[in-house]
């Protein structure tokens, strides 16, 4: 699937699967893969008025969850488009872990450096699918796509 910088992206599976046009036209840059990264990664090329295609071998947005937490620095890079508060609000954060052992709990932290300056102190745990949802409705909205 192919998805140019100035085809709709409010839902990225459909836009994908009605995109007909030719894949000839000059761009800037060609982002492979429609996840969470690839599509943060449009909407900073879009702010700054570059030409893109997404390309991603899936035919929709994945259901299942390939990656299930996400790190502070990432949570700071993302409020930048508006949609920090919101994963935080549907995710669950972590400071520590806790393993359960056959006769005891260990508990060990997930960071030991690097919390006092960031906003968002600890490992965030949120579905892959989650993401990518908030991801495509905010994200795209506030970079100035059409939906």
């Amino acid at each position: 699937m192919a998805l140019d910088e100035d085809e709709s992206v409010s839902d990225a599976g459909e836009a994908f699967e009605h995109y007909r046009g030719p894949m000839t036209a000059p761009l800037d840059v060609l982002v492979v893969g429609a996840g969470p990264t690839g599509l943060a990664l449009a909407a900073q090329l879009r702010t700054y008025g570059v030409s893109f295609r997404i390309v991603d071998r899936s035919l929709d947005r994945v259901h299942e969850s390939r990656a299930l937490g996400i790190q502070p620095r990432t949570l700071e890079a993302l409020a930048g488009f508006g949609v920090t508060d919101e994963l935080v609000a549907r995710g669950n954060p972590a400071m520590q872990l806790r393993m359960h052992l056959p006769q005891r709990v260990m508990q060990m932290p997930l960071f030991d450096i690097g919390l006092t300056d960031t906003a968002y102190p600890f490992l965030l745990f949120l579905s892959q699918a989650e993401t990518e949802s908030i991801s495509r409705g905010r994200t795209w909205a506030s970079s100035g796509a059409r939906s």
